[in-house]
């Protein structure tokens, strides 16, 4: 019928090499791909599914819509769209291309970036938590451009929400606004989940990161300086220790803080079972980073299984475990909008 050449178009797009690790865009990606894919003679990539592309291609799609809309309704403000940066890393120049640079009231240019965004990763923005590896990127067009500030544009693709999240060297602590249906603005902190109809748009504030440089310049570094046969280290794996327990086998709760047993694993602190997580799990290089993971399916959900032994033994970097959003201003909660509880099945934010 009609969808079978529109998946097949896909598929044979999916078979493309990943192209160039050098570019801005990749400032927050896992070292240890990146290197991957400067040798691709040695390290043939799996292809990117069909599906991938098409969730990646509806964001195009939505960021195309929001230029245009900016053109007709920001013309006194938006500007300079695909504007070109660099950072230069031991003689070598990296080039990246930023949505737009806007000249915002009280705070000037600007490097925008547009991002369409699930359930998930938008209620993650409004509580001030944006992916490390975009942080990276945007942190990157900011100190290549010489500029102080940065600007995600987050589109829910759920409901059509919008919310403006504002990165400065001005600011101190994440805080976020609400604009109700009413007209009023409402600053709050994310005791209680938010219903769909009662607001429309949303501002979130948040401090800039001086340290995510540090950490671009020494990963790009490490990508110079790597050899098929000297591969830096990877920045993601499998977990061992149990995250609900922090390893104690046992938690407290979270009103009356009573003890109770761990039963996520078994009381022992420790993951029997290591599984891999985003992104390892849709990384195009898994099979050559993880060899011995296993596929298996945890009910309908898949999952990829690596033994204890080789998670044990495989030395892992974690420089993106930071506190990014725990410093929302007055909360003690982190669930600020109400949403499905089922996950995502393609996280990509």
């Amino acid at each position: 019928m009609l969808i079978e050449n529109v998946i097949d178009h896909y598929v044979e797009i999916g078979k493309k090499h990943p192209g160039n690790p050098f570019r801005l865009s990749n400032s927050g990606r896992c070292v240890r791909a990146l290197a991957y894919q400067r040798f691709p003679s040695t390290f043939q990539p799996e292809p990117m599914p069909a599906r991938v592309l098409m969730v990646l291609e509806e964001g195009k799609r939505v960021d195309k819509w929001l230029k245009e809309e900016f053109r007709k309704h920001c013309a006194k403000s938006w500007g300079s769209e695909e504007k070109e940066f660099y950072i230069e890393v031991d003689g070598i120049k990296i080039f990246g291309h930023a949505d737009g640079v806007p000249s915002l009231e009280r705070y000037g240019r600007t490097v925008a970036e547009l991002k369409s965004m699930s359930n998930y990763g938008f209620r993650n923005a409004l509580q001030g938590k944006i992916d490390y590896a975009y942080r990276c990127q945007l942190n990157s067009y900011v100190v290549g451009g010489g500029l102080n500030n940065a600007l995600w544009v987050c589109y829910r693709k759920e409901t059509s929400h919008l919310l403006e999240l504002f990165c400065s060297k001005q600011v101190d602590k994440i805080e976020t606004r609400i604009l109700t249906p009413s007209g009023g603005w409402l600053q709050y902190t994310p005791e209680t989940p938010i219903e769909e109809d009662d607001w429309q748009r949303a501002e979130v504030t948040h401090p800039f990161d001086p340290k995510l440089h540090e950490q671009v310049v020494e990963r790009f570094r490490k990508v110079i300086h790597a050899t098929p046969k000297n591969l830096p280290d990877r920045e993601y794996g499998a977990k061992l220790i149990c995250e609900k327990c922090d390893g104690n086998g046992f938690y407290l709760t979270e009103k009356r803080q009573i003890k109770k047993p761990c039963t996520a694993c078994s009381e022992t602190g420790k993951i029997l079972e290591p599984r891999l997580g985003f992104p390892c799990t849709t990384c195009r290089f898994r099979p050559h980073c993880w060899p011995r993971a296993r596929l298996q399916f945890d009910g309908r959900k898949p999952t990829w299984v690596v033994p204890r032994e080789i998670a044990a033994d495989t030395p892992v970097i974690h420089p993106h475990e930071n506190a990014n959003g725990n410093g929302f201003a007055g909360s003690t909660r982190s669930d600020p909008v109400r949403v499905a509880e089922q996950p995502d099945d393609v996280e990509l934010f």
